[in-house]
C-alpha cells in the first residue's frame, strides 16, 4: 500500500490511471542496501560513492521510481521504469514485461477531474467540530454549575480561601458587609434538550456514513432474516464506496493475471483443493494474447451468532440431515475435547 503523498501523477486531471503519462512513486531506502542495488545493477565505484543520505541524521536516501509506457516496434505499448536519487540513477530504464501500470487507485469519494480523491472523513470534520464545542460546552456547565466561580470581597475577607468543602471563612464588618462578602457567580441556565442535541448529531453522522447500529453489530434480532433486512438497509449508504472497492479489486486481479500471462514462463501451478494438493503444468506462452476480464464478487452471509448457529446445526443433526462426522466436524473449535480423535473412532466403526 503507498501513501497517496508517495505517489505523484505525471497529469492529475486525468482520472483513469492506465492513461497517466507517467508515474513517480517516491521512498526512503536505508543507503547501505541501496549501494548493494546499485552494485548489482552494474554501477562503477565511483557513482555509487556519489549516494549520499538525504538526512545526515538517517542512514537513508530518497529515491524516485519513475513508471512511463512505451510503444514497441510492433506498435505493442509496454511499461517501462527508471530509478534514481538525487544525483545517481541507481537502475537505468528497464522494460518491466507488462503493458498495465502495476498501480491500483482507491477512492473513498470521487472529485470531478481529479484523479486523487476524498477520504471518509473530509465532509465529516465540521460535524466533528461541532460535536467536540457542545460536549465542550456541555461539561463546562456541569463544572461551573458544581464548581461555580466564587467572588470574595477583600477588605472584608483577609483569611485565605480555598475551594474546601465545609471550610470555615471569617468576615469581619457590619450584617452587610458579611452578607457581601462572598457570592458564587451563577452560570447560565443550560437546555435540557441540549444533551439530546448532541446525541442526534452524533447518531445522524454515523447513519449518515453507513456506521448505523446493524452494520456496528449493536443490534439483537430475533431471526436470521431480520439480520439480512438490517444489513441490506446498512449498506445502502456505502454502495457507491463498495462498487468502487469491487472496481479496485477487479484491476489488481487484471495486474497479477498480466504478470502470469507473460512473465510467468513454463512452471507447475499448485493447486490446492478438497481433493488435496496437485500440480498443473504451465505455459504462459500460450496465454499471452488472450483477452481477460475480471468480476468481483462478494457473498454476504447472515451472521446470526454462533448460538443460533448451533441450534440449526444440531436440528440438523437430529433430523439425520448430516452425520455424527459432519456434525462433530462444524463445532466451533475447542467444544469438544481431542474432536480429532473422536472423529477417528467414528470413521474405524
Amino acid at each position: 500500500t503507498l501513501k497517496v503523498e508517495d505517489v505523484c501523477f505525471g497529469d492529475p486531471t486525468i482520472t483513469d490511471l492506465q492513461k497517466q503519462p507517467y508515474i513517480i512513486i517516491s521512498e526512503q531506502i536505508n543507503l547501505k542496501a541501496l549501494k548493494e542495488e546499485a552494485i548489482k545493477n552494474g554501477l562503477p565505484e565511483e557513482i555509487v560513492s556519489r549516494i549520499k543520505a538525504t538526512s545526515p541524521h538517517k542512514e537513508k536516501a530518497v529515491v524516485l521510481t519513475k513508471l512511463f509506457k512505451m510503444k514497441e516496434p510492433k506498435g505493442e505499448e509496454r511499461v517501462y521504469a527508471v530509478k534514481v536519487t538525487e544525483n545517481t540513477t541507481i537502475r537505468a530504464p528497464w522494460d518491466i514485461g507488462i503493458s498495465k501500470y502495476p498501480l491500483s487507485v482507491f477512492s473513498w469519494e470521487r472529485r470531478d477531474n481529479l484523479i486523487y480523491g476524498d477520504s471518509e472523513i473530509t465532509y465529516l470534520i465540521p460535524n466533528q467540530i461541532a460535536i467536540n464545542r457542545m460536549i465542550t460546552a456541555s461539561v463546562w456547565s456541569a463544572m461551573t454549575t458544581g464548581m461555580p466561580l466564587m467572588l470574595v470581597n477583600g477588605d472584608a475577607v483577609n483569611g485565605e480561601i480555598t475551594n474546601d468543602p465545609g471550610q470555615i471563612i471569617k468576615v469581619y464588618g457590619s450584617s452587610d458587609e458579611v452578607s457581601s462578602a462572598v457570592k458564587f457567580v451563577t452560570p447560565p441556565d443550560f437546555s435540557k434538550g441540549y444533551n439530546d442535541a448532541v446525541s442526534i448529531l452524533i447518531s445522524n453522522t454515523l447513519t449518515q456514513c453507513g456506521a448505523n447500529d446493524a452494520a456496528l453489530g449493536d443490534v439483537n434480532p430475533d431471526n436470521t432474516s431480520a439480520i439480512i433486512e438490517l444489513r441490506e438497509a446498512a449498506a445502502l449508504p456505502l454502495a457507491l464506496q463498495k462498487n468502487r472497492y469491487f472496481r479496485f479489486i477487479e484491476d489488481i486481479a487484471l495486474i497479477w493475471a498480466e504478470f502470469f500471462m507473460k512473465m510467468y514462463g513454463k512452471r507447475s501451478l499448485k493447486i490446492s483443493d478438497e481433493n488435496g494438493v496437485w500440480y498443473i503444468p504451465f505455459d504462459s506462452q500460450r496465454y499471452k494474447n488472450l483477452v481477460l476480464n475480471v468480476k468481483a464478487t462478494a457473498i454476504e452471509e447472515a451472521n446470526s451468532g454462533q448460538s443460533e448457529g448451533l441450534s440449526i446445526l444440531s436440528q440438523l443433526f437430529q433430523k439425520g440431515a448430516i452425520t455424527a462426522k459432519q456434525y462433530i466436524s462444524r463445532l466451533p473449535k475447542g467444544m469438544i475435547p481431542d474432536a480429532r480423535a473422536l472423529m477417528s473412532e467414528l470413521e474405524g466403526e
